[in-house]
């Protein structure tokens, strides 16, 4: 689907402008959280890698750039502190000697959990069937995109 060919209906507009400020409240409370400390000892940026890395176990770094569409560099810099943190471990490919495969540690998933509860905290107004419904909705919104991605989530 062309995207110039897709008619933006007054509906569409609403939920898009949504979508953009519940992102920019949920980045709003995440660095208020940070501020604290209370519930999670990695940056928003941190988090995501920890996600991506959950999602997709035995990830290269490469591949860790494609799905996060940011710098060979930057991912290098989040993976250096998680790292350190003892939050993920990097090991040799046994298939490519020259790839170094990443995955969590017990104490990134650990801290992966702890970092879900951020967004965890934002479903609590919810009822059990509103969350059903949401889960299938972005169920169907991911495979809409994945459609039309090159990058393979």
């Amino acid at each position: 689907m062309n995207p110039e060919t897709v008619r933006l209906r007054a509906v569409d507009e609403a939920i898009i402008d949504k979508f953009t400020t519940l992102s920019v409240r949920m980045a709003e409370v995440n660095d208020r959280v940070q501020l604290s400390k209370t519930m999670s000892t990695v940056t928003k940026g941190q988090g995501r890698v920890l996600s991506v890395v959950a999602l997709h176990p035995q990830i290269t770094q490469k591949e860790l750039v494609d799905l996060l569409h940011i710098r060979a560099a930057s991912v290098s810099e989040l993976l250096s502190k998680l790292l350190s943190k003892g939050l993920v471990r990097r090991r040799t490919s046994r298939r490519d000697r020259r790839k170094m495969m990443i995955s969590l540690t017990p104490a990134g998933e650990c801290e992966l959990k702890r970092y879900k509860l951020l967004g965890a905290a934002m479903l609590a107004d919810l009822t059990e069937e509103e969350r059903v419904q949401l889960d299938l909705i972005i169920g169907k919104l991911i495979s809409s995109v994945k459609l039309r991605s090159t990058v393979p989530v």
